[in-house]
């Protein structure tokens, strides 16, 4: 099933990467964040990061940690990274609502969160964004 609306920013649905990409791409269902503006996602498009339970191998500026069930959508066990070098433009196609219990939700990450994954992507392409004039 694919989403039959325009993501929002900040929204948390599930990515397909099961089909297209090779590793060490993602390559299963993982849970993403929209970080696209709200004006971009009406095109078929938007991009994303991906969450993982996985710890990185040294923690990078470009990875924000999620404690467990700091949100109901992430693991409640475990922490979650938002792997902000993953970054990934994709068909919304790609994408479909979380399940949480029963229900199939399309929830949002507060803005201070949302902040900190922002200032995590800076990091992946700062030293580049420094010389735009």
């Amino acid at each position: 099933m694919t989403i039959d609306f325009h993501p929002r920013t900040g929204m948390v649905l599930i990515c397909n990467y099961e089909t297209g990409f090779v590793l060490p791409e993602m390559v299963k269902l993982r849970r993403v964040v929209v970080v696209s503006e709200d004006d971009h996602n009406k095109y078929g498009l938007c991009t994303v990061i991906p969450f993982s339970t996985t710890p990185p191998g040294t923690e990078q500026p470009f990875h924000v940690r999620f404690e467990p069930a700091s949100y109901p959508f992430l693991h409640q066990h475990l922490p979650s990274w938002a792997k902000c070098n993953m970054i990934n433009t994709v068909s919304c196609q790609r994408l479909d609502r979380v399940r949480i219990g029963k229900n199939y939700l399309s929830p949002r990450i507060n803005e201070e969160d949302l902040s900190r994954i922002y200032k995590a992507m800076l990091t992946v392409f700062g030293q580049r964004l420094d010389r735009v004039r």
